[in-house]
């Protein structure tokens, strides 16, 4: 199976622009033209084993197609008015050297199952025996339709290729600037400008009590709702039927809903056997088809007009394959979700967690400052020996830095029961990753290099899930697996949304299998780079569920541009969102924000009982508000709050410990609107016991019996050093 992709060099959310110059001018009454600069340095070829790694200035990721080589590459992209044409785009290639390499470049790795032996590189003969330069073009580029910040838009995407490579002749050859000029038509005037209702909930009518409640609550925020039933769409109660198929009618409707009422949002409410799925069929050579909820968000193509994801009209949708190849835009054009209820019960108990999470702003209690990061070993036996999902989580926390992160992991042995990870639910999280295998009914992974362990032993499953009792304090959960979100029969994704007692508010996986790379490309593509994309949009100023989700999708599709193959199709279209799109998950524009985590303490990390110690810190509020900061000394005190203090000013306190032992120090900020951040990272400090003679020891012993008993804590202490 071949593929080409664009992996991160460094970590980015890319969503708009971001280049070395950028011009616009009009070329005519009806033409406009863009333009865009970027510069690059020589490129620095260093040794990787028995071959050269390329790395150059002013790239931001790599070209990575299976077996080929690995080299630069520059992406941006541009969001214009919907209805914008992109007449052409060109590329100007300046400054061309070449230079000499008595080492190959290193090839790209194979995109390997999850669950499946991790897969090395395996070098494409065709392409390291070939005379001409890899890859054939300097640039490519993507065009399609979407929606960013809610509005709807054209996109274009650019990939440039400052390096290229000739194999045969041990060459490669490279640009120092490339000036890239866009051509494009504005719509003749606004287009998509109703605005009735926000958001459109699609169910059938037997969940129509059960629902009546949320769109009561979301009028009542500001969120104008119509909740519209199955047979509504199918008889032409507000638009006229059209479609093959009841999927098709209600895709149809969504298209209606956004031209005349405004729509952003949609949200699905009953499982397969009550409100229709769409099977896509992207061939990834393990599995004919697969669930995709993308199919009816994906509304328009590139020139905006309908796409029905069966260009070839042979009724097997979003195909990318030995077969043929449908067009599909993959920019999703609403955001959307789903509740996969089988009960107007479950439907009760999924909108009771979204008003009580939106009523209290869960996105502002303490808890949610949370994430709980699940993972192992996803491929045993990796060339860089390296636990993928311990990797990704790693990378999420990165993400996610004004969160505390509660690593539950094969390396640390917490994911060995299951227990650990209900009691990291109990304690309240904002967000979950569980990145590792899994089936429809269950989440595990492996410790390091024992494909034949499975951990937790038994299983993370429904039942473990069912049994969750966190209540209120509800994450986002996101998981990095096959087929968890497979909501056409009983799916642990879903289970996370209905459980009673707690579980998750929303969910985001996959709903068929996943793909991805082993050892240090885990989330440089496929499945992690999802993964990972989900939590940047988060941090990226996503502040709804489906914001999160449409814009992951869409930074891959970004990404990855014009190289993408059947195995990305799969990646983007099986990408399940199961909650309300609609839901506030972060403090919305305009409202306060909590100051960002401070980082860990600063000052000395060892010492003597009793002597007094100085201790720093800082953090700045997105608002510019002053702050408040609170120490934990780790020996049960605290300094209460201290401020307030300007935002990026340095607080410095001291603080002496009496008895010796290792203290945890952190610290935490606050705004004088009373928003709190996250706990900083703790600094260690040891207070050891100097060495001294029999009789000193003695009296140090007293001393410390006497403060314990003065304390009115008495303890029994026989350990002398």
């Amino acid at each position: 199976m071949e593929r080409a992709r664009i992996v991160s060099i460094i970590v980015i959310a890319l969503f708009v622009v971001n280049a070395f110059g950028m011009a616009e001018t009009n070329a005519g009454d009806d033409e406009k033209v863009k333009s865009v600069a970027f510069h690059f340095s020589r490129p620095d070829v260093e040794k990787s084993g028995n071959y050269y790694d390329i790395t150059i200035k002013g790239a931001d990721s790599y070209l990575v197609s299976a077996g080929k080589p690995v080299l630069p590459v520059r992406s941006t992209s541009f969001a214009f008015p919907f209805g914008t044409k992109i007449v052409d785009v060109k590329c100007k290639v300046i400054g061309v050297q070449t230079m000499k390499v008595d080492k190959k470049i290193e090839p790209a790795p194979q995109p390997a199952k999850l669950g499946g032996p991790a897969k090395n590189a395996v070098e494409d003969e065709k392409i390291y025996g070939s005379s001409e330069p890899y890859p054939g073009k300097w640039f490519d580029y993507r065009v399609g339709s979407g929606i960013e910040n809610g509005e709807h838009v054209a996109f274009l995407s650019i990939n440039a290729y400052p390096v290229r490579y000739v194999p045969a002749k041990g060459v490669i050859e490279y640009a120092s600037d490339m000036e890239i000029k866009i051509e494009y038509n504005l719509p003749s005037k606004p287009l998509l400008t109703n605005n009735v209702y926000d958001l459109l909930i699609i169910s059938p009518s037997a969940f129509s009590d059960a629902l009546q409640p949320l769109v009561e609550h979301k009028n009542s925020y500001n969120i104008s709702t119509i909740l519209v039933t199955t047979d509504e769409v199918y008889g032409g109660s507000y638009f006229t039927p059209q479609g093959r198929d009841d999927a098709e009618k209600i895709k149809y409707f969504i298209k209606n809903a956004i031209e005349q009422w405004g729509v952003k949002y949609v949200m699905l409410v009953g499982d397969g056997d009550r409100v229709p799925y769409r099977r896509a069929y992207a061939d990834d050579g393990e599995e004919s088809s697969y669930l995709s909820d993308l199919y009816f968000a994906d509304i328009y193509d590139s020139e905006g007009n309908f796409v029905s994801w069966d260009s070839n009209n042979n009724n097997k949708f979003g195909e990318h394959g030995a077969f043929g190849v449908d067009e599909v835009d993959l920019y999703p054009d609403v955001y959307l979700g789903r509740l996969a209820a089988t009960s107007s019960g479950e439907v009760a108990i999924a909108v009771n967690k979204i008003i009580s999470y939106e009523n209290m702003k869960a996105y502002m209690e303490s808890w949610f400052r949370n994430i709980i990061l699940c993972g192992g070993d996803t491929f045993p036996g990796d060339d860089d020996n390296i636990d993928e999902g311990e990797y990704t989580n790693q990378q999420v926390a990165g993400v996610m830095r004004n969160f505390n992160p509660d690593e539950i992991w094969a390396s640390n042995e917490k994911i060995n029961s299951p227990a650990n990870i209900n009691y990291a639910f109990y304690q309240g999280a904002g967000f979950a990753d569980l990145s590792g295998h899994g089936s429809p009914s269950s989440w595990v992974t492996h410790p390091h290099n024992k494909s034949s362990i499975w951990l937790p032993y038994g299983g993370f499953k429904i039942s473990n899930v069912n049994s969750l009792s966190n209540k209120e304090k509800l994450p986002i959960v996101v998981l990095g697996a096959c087929s968890n979100s497979k909501f056409s029969t009983d799916c642990i994704a879903w289970a996370f949304v209905a459980a009673q007692n707690g579980g998750a508010i929303a969910t985001l996986g996959n709903t068929g299998l996943g793909w991805g790379y082993s050892g240090r490309f885990a989330t440089q593509g496929l499945s992690g780079y999802m993964e990972l994309q989900s939590f940047r949009s988060y941090t990226g100023g996503a502040e709804t569920f489906g914001e999160m989700w449409s814009d992951a999708l869409t930074n891959y599709v970004h990404r990855f541009g014009g190289s993408m193959d059947a195995t990305d199709y799969k990646t983007v279209e099986e990408w399940e969102p199961l909650g309300d799109p609609s839901l506030q998950i972060a403090t919305p524009s305009g409202e306060n924000h909590p100051p960002d985590r401070p980082e860990k303490p600063v000052g000395t990390s060892s010492g003597k009982r009793r002597a007094e110690y100085s201790y720093t810190a800082s953090t700045v509020d997105p608002d510019g508000d002053k702050i408040y900061y609170m120490f934990d000394w780790g020996d049960g005190t605290n300094t209460s709050w201290l401020g307030p203090y300007d935002s990026g000013e340095e607080v410095n306190v001291s603080h002496s410990w009496s008895k010796r032992g290792t203290y945890e120090v952190k610290v935490k900020a606050k705004d004088v609107n009373g928003a709190e951040s996250a706990w900083s990272d703790p600094l260690e400090v040891t207070m050891p016991l100097p060495p001294l003679p029999l009789f000193k020891m003695l009296m140090e012993w007293i001393r410390d019996f006497l403060d314990t008993f003065a304390e009115g804590r008495i303890q029994s202490t026989y350990a002398m050093v």
